[in-house]
């Protein structure tokens, strides 16, 4: 019998490769899922039980959830004519938004056993890049190549969405972010700056308290240029204390307090990282964010102090595939031997033992809170990842305390 199957004298079975990897996934409480071959995009309903991803193509597939963690996909939604960029779930209404690179977005609802696109006038003349819902539902920011965000809204007597237009930014929309009071709207943008401006609608908001009293729509309250690289993606904080960016310089940037201190630019906290760059995050809570992008992994972020810094990767490390090559094997034949195997077969000889050692095996464009400590990722290999987010923050806070 084979060492795997043979017990030991105190009934101690070995473990073989097969299961000493799938005790290593479980010990980083990760759950990963190959769906497609790229993932632009993806969002969850209220209750996890349904999910809808874009394929880096046209077309939404929304999926239902199983309680083993199976997917079923259900529909396929074919309203867009080019790439899906963003998606949004509004938890409490349960509508879903959608916005591409054919300049429109759709508010879809489920109506008798099928999905309705409700039509949503933006007047943008490039490619919508991002969007989101304000938390309370009745409204959403819409982000584009346009140089500029709608802020749009529901207009009764005409059933459709209509939006009106923020126009001070001098480049590509890249990331928004609502603030809890439902008023400020965060954006992060390519000419290498995080804004933050009053959303305020007359017709749809109550009259806004503290800062974005007496303001506005498209009225520039706070604005943030700490390096020269473009800002990547921009979050608020739970309670709305903090705001979080990262940019393509590989840094993450921090604004502590920012509503009660009126020189917001002197409190910015910079935490530089040996990573590449990142292209999302999500706030954990108040005091962490996690960081996705061309690492192919999660960073977690931690205020110690009263300062950010890095703490380490939620995943631990692990191999796979065949064995490395032996080291007598010189670079220049390595190098000879893949690329004549691409030529004759069209394919790299050692492309498995290539495979990282991370979950997954691409740039992570998409981070996602869950319920009940859980994050979601998804990224260009088409993989969806599930993390359960206690045994990691408990194993990286340690590691700090050391």
């Amino acid at each position: 019998r084979s060492r795997s199957e043979r017990p030991s004298a105190g009934g101690v079975r070995w473990l073989d490769a097969q299961e000493h990897e799938e005790r290593l996934l479980a010990m980083a409480a990760v759950r990963a899922q190959q769906l497609y071959s790229s993932i632009s995009s993806h969002a969850w309903n209220r209750d996890q039980t349904k999910l809808a991803v874009s394929p880096n193509n046209k077309e939404i597939h929304v999926y239902e959830v199983g309680a083993d963690g199976t997917f079923n996909n259900c529909h396929e939604l074919h309203q867009h004519d080019q790439l899906v960029a963003s998606l949004d779930w509004a938890p409490r209404s349960d509508l879903l938004l959608s916005c591409g690179h054919d300049r429109d977005a759709y508010v879809w609802e489920f109506k008798e056993g099928k999905w309705e696109p409700g039509l949503v006038m933006l007047s943008i003349n490039r490619a919508a890049t991002c969007c989101q819902w304000s938390p309370a539902e009745n409204k959403f920011a819409v982000g584009s190549a346009a140089r500029g965000i709608c802020i749009c809204y529901y207009y009764e007597e005409n059933n459709w969405w209509i939006s009106r237009l923020i126009k001070n930014i001098d480049s590509i929309v890249l990331s928004v972010a609502w603030h809890p009071n439902n008023v400020l709207l965060a954006a992060a943008s390519a000419d290498c700056t995080c804004r933050v401006f009053s959303a305020y609608v007359k017709k749809v908001d109550s009259k806004p308290k503290g800062p974005a009293a007496d303001t506005k729509l498209g009225e520039v309250l706070y604005q943030f240029r700490p390096s020269g690289a473009w800002v990547q993606a921009v979050q608020w904080s739970p309670s709305g204390s903090s705001l979080g960016f990262v940019a393509h310089d590989a840094c993450a940037y921090f604004v502590n307090d920012l509503l009660s201190k009126p020189d917001a630019a002197a409190d910015i906290q910079r935490v530089s990282t040996n990573l590449l760059p990142m292209r999302s995050l999500v706030y954990y809570d108040d005091d962490k964010v996690v960081a996705v992008g061309h690492n192919n992994a999660p960073y977690l972020f931690v205020k110690k102090d009263g300062k950010w810094i890095l703490a380490s990767s939620l995943e631990q490390k692990r191999t796979s595939g065949p064995a490395k090559q032996s080291s007598s094997m010189s670079q220049f034949s390595a190098a000879f031997e893949k690329f004549h195997h691409q030529d004759s077969y069209g394919q790299d000889a050692s492309a498995k033992a290539q495979d990282l050692s991370t979950t997954h095996q691409n740039c992570i464009t998409c981070v996602r809170r869950m319920g009940g400590g859980k994050l979601s990722t998804s990224g260009m290999d088409g993989k969806l990842a599930v993390w359960n987010m206690a045994r990691p923050i408990e194993e990286a806070l340690a590691q700090l305390k050391m």
